[in-house]
């Protein structure tokens, strides 16, 4: 009953009582003023029905299930096949696992056929990623190897290079006495080295870079690898090249000039040398060529240092002999500067050596990193196709139609030879050992029905809910209640009454019902006349309650009222304020009970009331 309903309900209800009061009220009045009053004034105390409240509702609703066996199974065919052959009839008995039909699917030998050719295509690839990957870890240790093997040599030359450079220094400190003829010499012979080393440090860079028309688009490969990770350094260090080469072609034999362009080919070499370490490899140009070249750039370092050494020494050794015949003081020095400069040239190569270490090590490093990476991805693809594998070798084991469970052959709807679809109905199977109700529910219905609860079936048995689907039928809008039965007497196809009882509860225990009788409405005020004490004549209290749904002919009533209060049936409507005495109706009196009980599909028994204890 809507809310609404109750409302004019009620109020018709008052508005009648509040008639009947009015014309007591007159009687009384007439009455009175035909006779004398009493001398003691009598206290008038109206009589109710009342009720303890108790929590919860009863719900008792009865619907109709079918008998199904609880195994049954309706096997149904995945893919386009030919029934080759049938191996049982409809009533016969079948294990788990027992081959019923077999069947043939060109499509699904054809699936396995190709998932085989990918698992092995995959694992193969596997294999040789492995063997990749482990060549090019040999190759980068063979290479870090050889890295450290020339760090040792050049640390051995070093220490016969520093024996020299001693020898040297002491060798000058013997010959002091220098003409300034010899020394002359010497100084010519030192410029005149100038232009021809020179020459071959420009025409390797100009091989390396490909700046001068000779080399020019000659081959792209160096220009592809070198300096690639710095193309803007590159392009700085070939105007640098550029202008060296232009110097050079202006040089006039002199100290100044030849001191000048060695100086400036030194730096251009530098440059070089950076560019180099800055370039890739690959097989078209290889790490091998590219240590090649270092080395022939770091050689002309060394080479044009000794060059500028020998041109410095030379100089001093001629100003010194023109400045002081016969003193050995300048020349000593000159002979430190070149021992100094030898210790600079050893010291270079040492850390050049150590560079060629470090680098080695980092492609060490990246080929195993690089490695593992390749040999993931294989096997993330050998897993797939593994998969694939996998599903192909399922469906084809589905060509044996077998039992899922022991039990009996319903039908086989099938002929060898039948050309079958996706969904066909190969066989169903039941075991009917043990049997299961099955109902549908509304939302209402299934709100109160939890699994376990008790079912009386056609009011002859008991049996309990097994299961409660969570969602409902997307059609009818109804939720599926399964119910295991073990007893014989049933037949799987057959239809049974089934009556639910359950007893609604709330989330701080159960929930709250009061008779609509019981509840007054004044205005928006809704309310209950409630007893307290517990004397011969217990007082009226007035409790404003919030209700909620209507079951039947009772109210849910969500707060005002707890377990246990008393409540006025009967009797409330001639009630006006709270603190008036009462007495109870002997004549209407019953027992005590224990709930409310409404039954769906009867009608709503009448609830009794109770005397409040003393």
């Amino acid at each position: 009953m809507p809310l609404f309903s109750l409302t004019d309900h009620m109020t018709s209800h008052l508005r009648y009582l509040t008639v009947i009061f009015i014309i007591l009220s007159a009687s009384v009045v007439l009455t009175g003023c035909g006779t004398q009053p009493d001398l003691e004034q009598k206290v008038i105390r109206p009589k109710v029905t009342a009720i303890e409240i108790k929590g919860g509702l009863m719900h008792q609703f009865s619907t109709t299930g079918e008998v199904t066996a609880e195994k049954s199974a309706r096997i149904t065919a995945e893919f386009r096949a030919t029934v080759t052959s049938i191996n049982k009839k409809a009533g016969d008995q079948v294990l788990e696992g027992d081959s019923i039909v077999t069947l043939d699917a060109q499509s699904v030998s054809a699936r396995l056929s190709t998932a085989n050719t990918s698992y092995a295509t995959s694992y193969q690839n596997v294999q040789q990623t492995k063997l990749t990957a482990q060549k090019n870890v040999e190759s980068s240790r063979i290479g870090l190897e050889s890295a450290k093997s020339n760090l040792g040599t050049v640390l051995k030359q070093n220490v016969a290079r520093k024996v020299q450079a001693e020898a040297a220094l002491k060798s000058s400190q013997i010959n002091l006495n220098l003409s300034v003829s010899s020394a002359q010499v010497n100084l010519e012979a030192a410029i005149s080295q100038t232009s021809n080393t020179v020459n071959t440090a420009l025409t390797s860079m100009d091989e390396i870079f490909e700046y001068s028309p000779e080399y020019k688009d000659l081959d792209n490969i160096r220009e592809v690898h070198i300096g690639v990770r710095d193309p803007y350094f590159k392009i700085e260090v070939i105007e640098y090249l550029m202008d060296t080469y232009t110097q050079f072609r202006s040089y006039t034999p002199s100290y100044k000039s030849a001191k000048q362009l060695l100086v400036r080919a030194i730096q251009a070499l530098d440059k070089t040398l950076q560019i180099l370490r800055l370039s890739v490899t690959s097989p078209q140009y290889t790490q091998s060529q590219l240590d090649s070249e270092i080395s022939k750039i770091i050689g002309q370092q060394a080479t044009i240092r000794t060059i500028i050494s020998q041109l410095d020494s030379a100089k001093s050794a001629l100003d010194l002999t023109e400045q002081s015949s016969g003193s050995d003081s300048q020349t000593l020095v000159n002979a430190r500067a070149v021992y100094e400069s030898a210790m600079a040239d050893l010291e270079f190569a040492e850390q050049a050596a150590h560079r060629r270490v470090e680098e080695a090590q980092i492609a060490f490093e990246n080929a195993q990193a690089s490695a593992k990476i390749s040999e993931i991805g294989a096997r993330s693809a050998l897993a797939g196709t593994s998969g694939e594998l996998s599903q192909a070798r399922i469906s084809d084991d589905k060509r044996n139609v077998r039992s899922p469970f022991a039990g009996q052959v319903i039908d086989i709807p099938l002929n060898i030879g039948d050309e079958i679809q996706p969904g066909t109905l190969l066989v169903a199977i039941e075991n009917d050992s043990l049997l299961k109700i099955v109902t549908y529910l509304s939302a209402e219905e299934v709100s109160n029905v939890y699994k376990g609860d008790l079912v009386s079936i056609e009011n002859t048995s008991e049996a309990r809910v097994s299961s409660v689907s969570p969602s409902a039928d997307p059609v009818s809008k109804k939720y599926k209640v399964e119910i295991i039965h073990s007893e014989k007497a049933l037949t799987p196809g057959t239809l049974v009454r089934l009556t639910f009882t359950s007893t609604s509860k709330n989330g701080n225990g159960e929930r709250i019902f009061a008779p609509i009788t019981s509840v007054h409405i004044n205005g928006s005020e809704i309310f209950v006349w409630t007893l307290e004490g517990s004397g011969e004549f217990p007082v009226t209290k007035k409790s404003p309650i919030t209700i909620d749904k209507i079951v039947g002919e009772f109210v849910e009533v969500i707060s005002g009222l707890s377990a246990g209060d008393v409540l006025i049936m009967e009797g409330g409507r001639m009630l006006d304020k709270e603190g008036i005495e009462v007495i109870i109706d002997f004549e209407k009196q019953t027992s005590n009970i224990d709930n409310t009980n409404i039954e769906s599909e009867t009608r709503s028994p009448k609830p009794e009331v109770l005397i409040p204890k003393s």
